[in-house]
């Protein structure tokens, strides 16, 4: 426990690493009892450090799916096309890699067709968030469109949560435009002098006036969603963060 703490801290201080990718670590570990059974890594690498999962979780078997071989994943494939039966997996992980496909519906579709009834998706997507892994970087999701393709993908959203607020865009920004800083000596000692400020306004979005202002709301790196197998197609209710702060 007090390493993963101390890694979390660690994240808001390394230039290397963007405050949505520490938020959402954070977040993904208050999920990680979901996750469980068989499990579908859509676009995950094999290697990659989840510290999010703890030694006592009850995953059985992480199967990892990924378009490019070099990844060494345990299924080669597209996710618009995934090489598996119907209702064969109970947990399905679609993190960060929505945004890198040409299909997001008919990815959205497919993992749902390969969850059994009552299975989990874990999904993040980003909204205000730089362009990565350029050209293979296609889109950016709203709230709504995130509802949207839930629906038609059959799938129940049971909550909805915002990484990161207006804060949190404007310091993964600038933080951001200077980890591209060429000169080494000017890159830290500009990050070292904006670290104190982005510390204070990352941390200011734990306040409630801040977590129920529109106008902070209104922005965000984009989204954690889980989301659940509908039994009835159509009747799709959705619990949202956003709408709990409205």
């Amino acid at each position: 426990m007090m390493a993963r703490q101390w890694g979390n801290a660690m994240a808001y201080v390394r230039l290397s690493i963007s405050y949505r990718r520490a938020i959402l670590n954070t977040l993904l570990h208050k999920w990680q009892t979901q996750v469980q059974g068989t499990v579908l890594d859509v676009g995950g690498i094999k290697g990659n450090p989840l510290g999010f999962i703890s030694a006592e979780s009850n995953v059985r078997k992480w199967l990892y799916l990924n378009i490019r071989p070099t990844h060494a994943p345990d299924i080669v494939a597209d996710g618009a096309h995934i090489p598996l039966s119907a209702e064969a997996i109970d947990t399905v992980l679609c993190l960060e890699t929505l945004e890198h496909v040409h299909d997001p519906l008919r990815v959205m579709r497919e993992m749902s067709r390969v969850l059994r009834p009552a299975g989990r998706l874990l999904l993040s997507v980003p909204f205000l968030y730089r362009i990565h892994s350029a050209p293979n970087d296609f889109w950016r999701f709203t709230e709504h469109q995130v509802q949207r393709m839930a629906k038609e993908a059959d799938l129940e959203i049971m909550h909805i949560e915002r990484v990161g607020l207006l804060f949190t865009v404007l310091c993964d920004t600038t933080k951001q435009a200077i980890s591209e800083i060429r000169f080494p000596p000017l890159r830290w000692f500009t990050w070292l002098l904006f670290l104190p400020l982005a510390t204070f306004l990352v941390g200011l979005e734990r306040l409630g006036m801040v977590r129920h202002s529109k106008v902070f709301t209104s922005f965000t790196t984009g989204y954690l969603v889980l989301a659940t197998k509908a039994e009835k197609p159509g009747n799709v209710p959705i619990r949202s963060q956003a709408a709990e702060e409205r």
